[in-house]
């Protein structure tokens, strides 16, 4: 396991063009994750136990201290995104007028209890699963609902999540953007 509270910069450079899939696991030091959108090639992401991570934002995307062109896209190649057991993430920002996750059809967040805002998603056109599982801070949905593509949406365990969708699917919730959603399930444990 990686001890630092920041990865070195060398991790997200662009000379590692044929790398496809990372998984960063229980580095329980770590603050930030790195920038990983510049990768052409990496196709799966998975971050698990990262626990001191707070905030996720446009440096997750590109290193904001390097000049970066306009017509820069994210993730140009990421597939599958999965974050799972991120004990104090709070926020996942808006990620600036970068274009991000082209080709993302597999978005997973499970076990993030503080998460309480997600980035903009309508504008990831590929996505077709979205699992937000275990988010007890989670309240609505990201700010411009979810894209059309979205064929299965799986709500677990995000009470808060879950009341606003069972309050009749408030437009200001932005839930009336899942209308096109084919699979919509939403389930919360039932504790003894």
């Amino acid at each position: 396991c990686y001890g630092g509270s920041r990865f070195p910069t060398w991790i997200s450079l662009p000379c590692f063009d044929k790398l496809t899939s990372i998984i960063l696991f229980k580095c329980e030091n770590c603050q930030f994750i790195p920038s990983l959108g510049q990768l052409p090639s990496l196709e799966s992401l998975t971050l698990i136990e990262l626990v001191q991570v707070r905030i996720m934002d446009l440096n997750f995307c590109v290193e904001t201290t390097t000049p970066y062109h306009d017509n820069f896209v994210a993730f140009p190649k990421l597939l599958r995104l999965e974050m799972e057991s991120m004990l104090r993430l709070e926020e996942w920002r808006e990620m600036g007028n970068t274009d991000y996750f082209p080709c993302l059809t597999k978005l997973v967040i499970k076990d993030c209890p503080h998460l309480a805002t997600l980035c903009r998603l309508s504008n990831v056109r590929c996505l077709e699963y979205l699992e937000l599982n275990y988010c007890g801070k989670l309240l609505s949905l990201p700010e411009g609902g979810l894209p059309v593509s979205v064929k299965k949406f799986v709500i677990g365990d995000c009470p808060l999540l879950c009341s606003s969708c069972n309050n009749s699917l408030e437009v200001e919730q932005g839930w009336h953007k899942t209308e096109h959603t084919s699979g919509l399930v939403i389930y919360n444990h039932i504790s003894p």
